[in-house]
């Protein structure tokens, strides 16, 4: 039993490290041609990373969830190219995990409600508020990661079944 938590504390570690490590590399990459030059991005812009996994109730990561985002009540938009997103809209990978890349105006997310919603069929919709405190911030940037567990729902397929 001891060496599960182990196995468990070393793996979260290790997950957690690689989302990091995906974040410093997307966010160091290149300016896309749609972008503006680094320093006005830099100054009429703030950006939030958001990432994470989709677990289900038994700790498993859920693929194909739909993924929300809202700050102060508005939709986030859908991202930048290279998140886990199909057609534009942000989804969990098959493992579970999402990552999203947002820009607003400067300063609407200094003090911001930020919401992500989790949902798939034949799963319950899932929301989870992130607290100022959970956010860090350098500059112009703000990174957020947000895990969500979601629960089966007895939906049409259910009872089609």
């Amino acid at each position: 039993m001891k060496l599960e938590k182990i196995f468990r504390y070393v793996s979260g570690v290790l997950l957690t490290l690689a989302a990091l490590c995906l974040l410093t590399a997307f966010a160091g990459g290149a300016a896309r041609a749609s972008e503006a030059p680094a320093g006005e991005t830099a100054a009429n812009t703030d950006i939030l990373n958001v990432y994470g996994k989709i677990l289900n109730s038994h700790g498993t990561g859920v693929g194909d969830v739909e993924v929300e985002v809202e700050v102060n009540g508005q939709p986030a938009g859908t991202g930048e190219p290279g998140g886990h997103g199909k057609g534009g809209g942000l989804q969990s990978a098959e493992d579970g995990t999402f990552q999203g890349r947002f820009s607003f105006p400067a300063g609407s997310l200094e003090g911001a409600a930020i919401k992500i919603t989790a949902y798939k069929t034949s799963y319950a919709r899932d929301s989870l508020v992130i607290d100022q405190d959970k956010i860090a911030r350098a500059g112009n940037e703000y990174m957020a990661k947000a895990d969500v567990t979601i629960k089966r729902a007895a939906g049409p397929a259910f009872w089609i079944a």
